[in-house]
């Protein structure tokens, strides 16, 4: 049976864009040609919309991360495609609540009788899920790995091989790498670490950077390494954020990049463009992810009882001038 996704494929349209142009979405401003190739594409594949009762499920969203970085693009893009799929299909959104709240969350979801729950937040231990799964019908995991729900990802061994690879493929080993804890086994520095050792290029200690992800931290590392006598001459940053901290520790040593430091980053956020230098990152495919995470919540709602499913995506490489 066809999905949204094979619409979105067919015909070249963003899947948030198919979904509320399939809903009828009258606030959605669209090119006519664009409306009319999703059209056509779902009826060459069969595909039927089948629009849910407005308001009669509520869903549920907790977040790993304090207020104050609910700012974040990358987990706000993802966000905003889940709400604009859910609101498609007739649903309204709980608050969004953060790590430790876990006593909070399991109440609301309770007593608000929510039909799901979207899930960015990937702490949990074994018995705060349990309650979660016990305090709520359905659960997906957005860049998550749980077992026993469904887990919407994209594929952070292969974005780490594509940074580092390209950072070799222009000739650079000393190669050093800025990020923070990822609880995957298989995930973007486990990849810097295999890349290098695969090569042979050196991996001093001080070449592999744990800022906790904050960028101020970040730059201090930057600056305490690239003012040394081991310089690396490319830097691969875990995510565009680091790799603007990254650009200004270059640049206030009085270095130029990618000329003494060569930058590659990842998630291809929109200011990654206009950067200066641009930056060369990986292309993570958030509203993807996003829409997908909301459409298989809403299959478990309607009835999909299957084993959990993994969904990972690919992600791109978008090479520009910071390498």
């Amino acid at each position: 049976m066809p999905t949204m996704r094979d619409v979105s494929k067919k015909s070249g349209v963003s899947l948030s864009s198919v979904s509320r142009i399939l809903a009828e979405d009258k606030s959605f401003c669209v090119r006519k040609e664009t409306r009319q190739k999703v059209l056509e594409a779902a009826g060459s594949l069969g595909y039927r919309y089948i629009k849910r009762e407005q308001g009669n499920k509520r869903i549920g969203c907790m977040l790993s991360y304090t207020a104050e970085k609910f700012s974040d693009e990358f987990f706000l893009t993802i966000l905003s495609a889940i709400r604009s799929s859910l609101q498609d299909a007739g649903c309204s959104m709980a608050p969004l609540y953060t790590t430790g709240e876990i006593d909070v969350v399991e109440d609301v979801c309770k007593k608000e009788l929510l039909s799901g729950l979207i899930l960015f937040e990937d702490t949990l231990d074994i018995e705060s899920m349990e309650r979660l799964r016990s305090a709520v019908p359905h659960i997906v995991g957005v860049e998550t790995d749980y077992t026993g729900i469904d887990n919407i990802i994209h594929d952070k061994y292969a974005t780490g091989v594509q940074a580092v690879e390209h950072l070799m493929e222009r000739g650079h080993k000393r190669i050093a790498y800025v990020g923070g804890d990822e609880r995957y086994m298989h995930n973007r520095s486990v990849a810097y670490a295999d890349l290098m050792s695969l090569r042979g290029f050196p991996t001093p200690p001080e070449y592999f950077m744990d800022c906790g992800w904050e960028p101020n931290r970040c730059m201090e590392l930057v600056l305490e390494l690239c003012a040394s006598k081991d310089r690396p001459t490319a830097i691969f940053a875990g995510s565009d954020n680091l790799a603007i901290a990254v650009l200004s520790a270059v640049n206030a040593l009085g270095l130029s990049t990618p000329e003494d430091v060569a930058v590659v980053s990842v998630n291809n956020l929109d200011f990654s463009a206009y950067t200066s230098p641009p930056l060369t990152t990986v292309s993570i495919p958030m509203e993807e992810i996003g829409t997908a995470a909301a459409e298989m919540l809403l299959r478990r709602i309607d009835g999909f009882s299957g084993l959990p499913v993994k969904i990972i995506y690919p992600t791109t490489l978008i090479v520009r001038q910071s390498v």
